[in-house]
């Protein structure tokens, strides 16, 4: 990627072992608690300019009786020896308190206790590189592994800028995976990712608000949760090999792949996602690729009164502002019954009762038009050259998506592609 040419301390390399510069050496022996060594490396590091915090082969131990394992900082690189070699262990003992089921209030929550390792906001040029991080968890609570702070805003880059994560090694047992959300310029590449969770959260990949991001070449092994990318735009998700474990399934714990909404210039091409077990069992989740935004409660429903060549109104509603930027795009206005079905315009602005679109009608509604208010749940997206086997669900679009090309993939039992145009005014309705 063209920012790569940014890491422009790279050759600045501190050997956590050796070098004069760190007044506390780090042992790396599995033994030693180096959390003290390492985050001194870092932030003489960051003092100086940034450089590449060097991990040569050995286990380096993490103890966390409170906060957070390791704090990153801008122009850092954890860099190791590979994957194997150069290994973080955290999860000893009994974790600090934090919220359990860690998500179930949203993305992923605003905790850093516990966290192995923890990306302040506004970081930007940081890296981990031929490393490996184990979550030992000794006593079977520990359910954070690395994440950047939930920003007060969302919208793109507020977390950070300019991440990647390659040639690297995740063993998270059943903890939170990679939560890198609201970040910038990312690269996830040639990582592999293994976690035995059995419950829907923690979710392996959790990077809603993603914005300009390559993820490809990935191998993860997982028993339960999704991949989300919510909220986001400008990404590839290319060549991974994703394997359910069956055998680990639990039927309350939702067992899925992928999880887009609300994202816009997607492309998911040439990922293989399959199953290693147990065949998963049939219920009502488990869609290998997924994308499920625009659900009847987050639509206005209603009749044109009136339209102009720019505009619609609805006399019967009262509505409050409409969204006009997402972090992926704005709300839409759809003609979807009577004069004009089939149109939509992006909402520029709107009061209680009259909406303003971007650019002319082609045909102008009048009062036979029904119309809904959306935010697309997929934009602008390829779905290419995918293979999916025994998996209980396949490629499934849900509720809102437009230009959405699926070409050329390939499903062996899984259910196939399920594209549903669906605008309700609650879950029970019929739909138009």
């Amino acid at each position: 990627v063209a920012w790569g040419t940014e890491f422009r301390f790279a050759q600045n390399i501190y050997n956590v072992k050796t070098d004069s510069r760190l007044p506390l050496k780090a042992k790396g022996d599995g033994l030693t608690d180096d959390r003290a060594a390492l985050q001194q490396a870092i932030d003489i590091a960051h003092r100086q300019g940034g450089g590449v915090i060097y991990l040569p082969e050995g286990k380096y131990r993490l103890e966390i009786p409170t906060g957070s394992g390791l704090i990153m900082r801008s122009n850092i690189v954890l860099k190791g020896d590979g994957p194997g070699k150069s290994v973080i262990q955290y999860g000893f003992g009994t974790p600090p308190p934090y919220p359990d089921p860690i998500g179930k209030g949203g993305w992923p929550d605003t905790t850093t206790n516990g966290v192995a390792i923890l990306w302040p906001l506004g970081t930007t040029l940081t890296g981990l590189c031929d490393l490996q991080v184990d979550n030992v968890n000794t006593s079977g609570k520990w359910r954070h592994s690395m994440k950047t702070m939930t920003p007060p805003v969302k919208k793109p880059g507020a977390s950070g800028a300019k991440f990647f994560a390659a040639n690297c090694r995740f063993n998270f047992s059943v903890a939170w995976g990679l939560s890198w959300g609201y970040v910038d310029r990312m690269v996830i590449r040639d990582c592999y990712f293994n976690s035995k969770a059995t419950i829907t959260w923690p979710w392996l990949w959790h990077c809603n608000g993603s914005t300009n991001f390559s993820v490809r070449n990935n191998t993860i092994r997982y028993a339960a949760g999704r991949f989300g990318f919510n909220e986001s735009y400008n990404g590839i998700i290319e060549n991974n090999d994703i394997t359910r474990l069956g055998d680990l399934q639990n039927p309350k714990g939702e067992s899925g792949g992928f999880n887009i909404d609300y994202a816009r210039d997607m492309v998911i091409m040439g990922n293989r996602m399959d199953v290693e077990g147990r065949e998963i069992e049939y219920h009502n989740q488990g869609e290998t690729i997924l994308s499920q935004g625009g659900n009847p409660d987050q639509m206005s429903m209603g009749i044109a009164t009136s339209a102009t060549a720019t505009t619609l109104t609805d006399d019967t509603k009262q509505w409050g502002k409409i969204r006009t930027e997402t972090l992926s795009s704005s709300d839409a206005l759809c003609i979807v019954d009577g004069k004009g079905a089939g149109q939509w315009r992006r909402i520029v602005k709107n009061d209680a009762t009259t909406i303003t679109v971007d650019k002319p009608w082609t045909v102008i509604p009048d009062k036979s038009s029904h119309y809904v208010v959306i935010c697309w749940s997929a934009e602008d997206w390829l779905v290419k050259d995918n293979v999916l086997e025994d998996n209980n669900r396949g490629i499934w679009f849900y509720c809102g998506n437009t230009d959405v090309a699926i070409v050329g993939n390939r499903l062996t039992n899984s259910e196939g592609i399920y594209i549903r145009a669906d605008q309700r005014r609650s879950m029970g309705d019929g739909r138009y």
